[in-house]
């Protein structure tokens, strides 16, 4: 299963490898507690849910709300916009199983991706991402009227999200990994050249 190859991989690196601080510590303590909350369930209203389900939502509404209202308008339309390409994927293998040319958990994520890459940018792109689709596991079965036996956070579904987010999250650090390469290049080709202190021997 993806999520946890990715989810025990980010907790390695952000327990052994990163800075030691508030942040580390947080994300590795979420991380791990996510992978525990996956297998348990519990029913709301007949319905059967993911505690990691849960847990991942409220994290992702924690990300979002210290914004204020106005602020939260274009973060609204673009997850928005990744919940229908999530419900209109998922619709398509329903329909039409023959465009399973690859995994189905990676051709999922991929039209998400796309949308989200289009729409987003930085850290922030990864968070609205994962909310997106966190939304779209539930309209998928509002869209389908399917609520009875259904399990809302299923292994596959978190397969989906965990490839999604570590696509988002290596593009990102690439990206700023280039940025100070390039700083780093810049800032050498424009610092001053000194000038050699020489002692003139006719003098």
């Amino acid at each position: 299963m993806f999520v946890y190859w990715f989810g025990w991989l980010v907790w390695i690196v952000s327990t052994f490898l990163m800075p030691k601080n508030e942040f580390r510590a947080v994300m590795s303590l979420c991380m791990l507690a996510m992978m525990i909350f996956i297998p348990l369930t519990m029913t709301i209203f007949g319905l059967t849910v993911s505690l990691g389900y849960i847990f991942c939502l409220l994290i992702s509404y924690l990300q979002v709300g210290k914004r204020s209202v106005r602020q939260l308008v274009y973060p609204l339309f673009a997850t928005m916009c990744i919940t229908c390409a999530y419900v209109l994927i998922n619709e398509l293998i329903r329909v039409d199983p023959v465009i399973l040319v690859i995994d189905k958990r990676i051709l999922i994520a991929l039209p998400t991706l796309f949308v989200a890459f289009l729409l987003l940018r930085g850290a922030k792109r990864t968070v609205l991402l994962s909310i997106g689709l966190l939304h779209g596991e539930v309209a998928v079965h509002i869209w389908r009227s399917d609520f009875s036996g259904t399990l809302i956070g299923s292994y596959a579904f978190f397969d989906v999200l965990a490839i999604a987010a570590t696509v988002s999250v290596c593009c990102t650090v690439i990206h700023k990994g280039i940025k100070k390469w390039e700083s780093y290049v810049l800032a050498r080709k424009t610092r001053p050249t000194p000038i050699p202190n020489r002692i003139d021997k006719h003098a």
